[in-house]
């Protein structure tokens, strides 16, 4: 039978439409019209566009509209169709939120430049054209190129308007055609791949083939590249795709520069930070080429790929991987559904891999596969006691065992050490010591950090800025300090003890974009500077290694008041014993007996993740236990409060039947964001199949919330919760 019915999800992101809506199929579309294509239909007073779900053979309304047009080919293919549907049913989005997670903007809406192509429609013939001067000319340069060229193009070149082209158009002589060009972002493109070595020394290592995803816990310092290559060479050989993600953009460029060299035809990239035509481009090229390799950040997991046969996920701990907005999805977890659905084998690859990968291990859901290169121990790593530091009168920010590699840097007998510091600015806050007031944001309620340079606070969350204060606006005290350390008050501090040292700080204030950052990396790489002060931004992959490095304040991190803030710690401290040769890295610390320290100082990742596993059991913590969390936003304090409130006696009615625990309704950890006050609802359950009907039950309420302008959102398992 032929379906006579499409299902389909229409282009507005509302709880009230946010379902499927059947239309008829008239029967000149019966051959386009496809699951996964773009369709515009009349909904509502007019036309609006939409996706269609699924076909049918009939309706169960008697009364139901045709679809109006078919917008070409079909956009999502039937992998990327289920993962649309898991992402709604494992984290609580609307359908279309998840669509346009899954295809990204340049492909779904053109949201790219089209260039305007003429075409002759009778090119082998010779045409008369009378007196027509101009016509002529546009004639004979169609002619001379053996191209359709730019409408802009022959309007420059033959010397003459748009109403020439026009009215050759009318003639029926040529025919004006608005297109997407594509650009390439890997061009020029090798003509001949290089040799490559055997790709035995992947397969031998990982053991792949295995129907479970592998976690692969490779050393520091290890070229994991040449064992990725050697993999991808395997699948490409027996005519299969292979996905490789990374955390960021820029490591994704220069790992597709690496690739297009042994394998120039089949290798893509795809990224956020591409220019609109390279994406558009890229994104077709994976849907129509096959077999390739595709190189990107977390969104490329939804990639229109054929026939994948292995997915790499590079650093797989990396927060990166983590979807900040709706939805909210973990890369990992989309990973392992794809190739559930479609085939093909997972490896989880990383130096410091993520507790919820050891549980997977624990529960034998993932095989454990470790690098001989991987040492534990003896790993140069030292802790420094800064109790002992300030006993002996050393009041420095730096210890003596710093301030001696900095020394010997001015004796040139290092090269390059790195100071990191997990603050910008001069300090986090600035004091009143007389009444103890803060300078907080009136947006955000938030301590605004000091920055010394410019003599501003500024808070980092929603951008405000004030000039910084000389007199306490509570007691009028002149006692206005500065408390805390920074990126600048760590550079201020070396230039009054070693002023001849050349340095260079990195951070979000001064390096804006990824073509600034690399800039820096040629320049440490170049000798240019001898010490680089940096937040994470420094600890990129690309950045080139250091002699020694320290952590000047690891406290910062080790007291946050989150269940998973020990973790992040290992994994900082892991990606900073990464950036320098040898593993020489000093922590400064006031708490050297802590263990996370201890374990981390020694690259213990095995007994670490066990403590850890430990704490998270004893308190029923992600990923032992799920997490849904619901953020109510909006204007006034009260009826967020109210609203909070009303939700919450729904999900306690809901939680009494023992499988799920409400914890609140409170105000969140930050209560104040960008002028909105915020509340939190947070749910347990070892079940996430109990959310979905918890948030089924409840959405009646949620979607009265929304239209009295309170924000929703949930997310599932945050990090940073309390």
């Amino acid at each position: 039978m032929v379906p006579k019915v499409a299902e389909v999800i229409i282009d507005i992101s509302h709880g009230e439409v946010d379902r499927v809506f059947d239309y008829s199929i008239p029967s000149c579309f019966c051959k386009q019209i496809k699951p996964g294509c773009k369709v515009r239909i009349p909904f509502g007073r007019g036309l609006r566009e939409g996706f269609v779900w699924r076909l049918k053979e009939k309706s169960e309304i008697k009364k139901i509209k045709p679809v109006t047009d078919v917008l070409g080919e079909p956009i999502l293919n039937s992998t990327q169709l289920k993962l649309v549907e898991w992402l709604v049913n494992n984290y609580f989005c609307f359908h279309i939120t998840a669509l346009e997670a899954v295809v990204p903007p340049e492909i779904t809406r053109e949201a790219v430049p089209k260039e305007s192509r003429v075409y002759k429609l009778f090119p082998d013939q010779d045409i008369e054209l009378g007196k027509a001067v101009k016509q002529k000319a546009v004639w004979e340069y169609l002619n001379s190129v053996n191209y359709p060229p730019l409408k802009k193009e022959i309007e420059r070149e033959a010397a003459t308007s748009s109403s020439t082209i026009s009215a050759m158009e009318k003639k029926g002589l040529l025919e004006v055609r608005r297109l997407i060009s594509g650009k390439d972002p890997l061009s020029p493109r090798p003509d001949k791949p290089e040799a490559f070595p055997s790709g035995e020394v992947g397969q031998k290592r990982l053991g792949l083939n295995s129907e479970k995803p592998i976690v692969f816990h490779f050393g520091a310092g290890e070229n994991v590249w040449q064992i990725y290559f050697s993999l991808v060479e395997n699948k490409i050989k027996q005519g299969q795709s292979v996905i490789l993600l990374v955390p960021e953009a820029q490591l994704a460029d220069r790992v597709g520069e690496m690739l297009v060299k042994y394998f120039p035809a089949e290798t893509l990239v795809l990224h956020s930070d591409l220019a609109p035509r390279e994406r558009y481009d890229q994104w077709w090229k994976c849907k129509k080429n096959g077999p390739v390799v595709l190189v990107g950040t977390r969104s490329a997991v939804f990639s229109p790929v054929a026939n994948l046969g292995l997915m790499i996920i590079h650093n797989e701990e990396d927060e990166a991987y983590r979807q900040q907005e709706n939805p909210r999805y973990i890369t990992a977890e989309v990973a392992r559904e794809r190739v559930n659905l479609e085939g093909g084998e997972l490896l989880l690859s990383s130096a410091s891999p993520s507790l919820n990968s050891f549980y997977g291990i624990k529960k034998k859901e993932l095989i454990y596969r470790e690098s001989p290169a991987l040492k534990t121990g003896e790993t140069g790593v030292e802790l420094v006691d800064m109790r002992e530091e300030f006993s002996k009168g050393n009041v420095s920010i730096f210890s003596q065992k710093t301030q001696s590699q900095l020394q010997e840097l001015t004796e040139r007998k290092k090269n390059k050490v790195f100071l990191y510091v997990n603050r910008r600015g001069y300090a986090p806050f600035i004091l009143c010591r007389s009444c103890g007031f803060v300078a907080r944001c009136e947006n955000c309620n938030r301590a605004m950090t000091f920055h010394k340079e410019n003599n501003i606070l500024y808070c980092h969350r929603c951008k405000k800025k004030q000039k910084s204060l000389q007199v306490c606006p509570e007691c009028e005290s002149k006692y206005i300090r500065s408390l805390g350390i920074g990126t600048e008050k760590v550079s201020e501090e070396i230039n009054k003890l070693f002023p001849g040292l050349r340095q260079v700080i990195v951070d979000s204030d001064r390096v804006k974009n990824l073509v600034q950052l690399g800039k820096i990396s040629g320049e440490i790489q170049n000798g240019k500077w001898e010490i680089v002060i940096g937040t994470r931004l420094m600890l990129k992959e690309f950045f080139p290694l250091f002699d020694a490095g320290v952590m000047v304040m690891a406290d910062t991190q080790l007291n946050l008041p989150f269940y998973d803030c020990q973790e992040d710690l290992f994994h900082l401290i892991n990606a900073n014993l990464r950036r320098v040769r040898d593993g020489n890295l000093l922590i400064q610390t006031y708490n050297p007996d802590n263990a996370t320290l201890r374990l981390a100082a020694k690259n213990d990742w095995r007994e670490f993740m066990k403590k850890e596993l430990d704490f998270r059991e004893e308190f029923n913590y992600p990923p032992v236990t799920q997490f849904l969390v619901y953020i109510l936003s909006g204007n006034s304090e009260k009826e967020v409060s109210q609203s909070a409130r009303r939700l919450a006696k729904e999900i306690a009615f809901f939680a009494r039947r023992g499988d799920l625990e409400m914890i609140g309704p409170a105000p969140a950890y930050f209560s104040e964001e960008r002028g909105k006050y915020r509340w939190q609802i947070s749910c347990r359950s070892s079940n996430r199949d109990v959310f979905r009907e918890m948030v089924n039950k409840t959405s009646p309420i949620t979607r009265e919330l929304i239209r009295d302008n309170i924000g929703v959102n949930l997310e599932l398992n945050p990090k940073g919760m309390l």
